[in-house]
């Protein structure tokens, strides 16, 4: 169950901190064009997507001359190798294992690594995470990837145009109040964190004079709410829920 809360191709190898930038991202599975660069940050090249070959990256970068991977596509820990004679490890966002693609198995090895049970190289770490350190919404992203609900591609590494928010929460508020409902969606949308919120129908408090709920009644439907919920278990990464609303409506 969810936590409950009240909230990447070079030319040359470059040993600065500051990363690199070239080269325009190929197109992902689904047929749609990423907003993202190859970076190289270090001795990595991050935003090399899930289940590209070495040939649809050599064709998108023709510094790019030779690439070890372990199998059909490349993975984490691939090894790129360019004209200069420079070489770069690939990091797959999501990809854990090293295969390529993102399995249920990178969303166990992560959750693992989150629980202190399973002891990750750090080209693993740098795959599992999209911020600074893995954190628990990193598996439950990777575990949507899986799903088919998310895509982990879609901020890519410190690319100029990269946005590392995207948190997806659903909240129930205690009722429709501005101070419950549109501040809070103010709040979620200036934080960069995409808000799930049911029809206000369905947590609203009819006070005296005002036209009854679609239910009927005058208070939230908890049953409908519940439903909901249900509904959005696969889509979110943290739920805010009211308890005074879903226990008394």
């Amino acid at each position: 169950m969810k936590k409950l809360l009240a909230i990447l191709l070079c030319t040359m190898m470059l040993f600065s901190c500051a990363p690199t930038v070239i080269g325009e991202a190929p197109l992902i599975e689904d047929g749609t064009v990423l907003s993202g660069w190859y970076v190289v940050d270090g001795r990595y090249l991050y935003n090399v997507y899930s289940s590209l070959t070495s040939d649809e990256l050599i064709s998108a970068v023709p510094t790019v001359t030779l690439v070890e991977s372990k199998g059909t596509y490349i993975g984490t820990g691939s090894v790129i190798s360019f004209g200069d004679g420079s070489k770069l490890s690939a990091v797959v966002r999501g990809d854990v294992d090293g295969n390529g693609r993102v399995t249920a198995s990178d969303y166990l090895m992560t959750k693992r690594y989150c629980l202190g049970t399973f002891n990750a190289e750090e080209i693993q770490v740098r795959a599992m995470r999209e911020g600074d350190s893995v954190v628990s919404s990193d598996y439950l992203k990777i575990k949507r990837a899986v799903l088919g609900s998310y895509n982990l591609f879609a901020n890519p590494h410190l690319s100029p145009d990269g946005d590392f928010n995207g948190v997806r929460v659903a909240y129930i508020p205690l009722d429709n109040r501005p101070v419950n409902k549109d501040r809070v969606i103010y709040a979620a949308e200036a934080a960069g964190f995409e808000l799930l919120i049911p029809d206000e129908d369905l947590f609203r408090t009819a006070l005296d004079n005002m036209s009854k709920n679609e239910n009927g009644g005058t208070y939230g439907d908890r049953a409908a709410l519940m439903e909901w919920l249900k509904t959005v278990e696969d889509e979110c990464d943290y739920f805010v829920i009211s308890l005074d609303q879903m226990l008394s409506g």
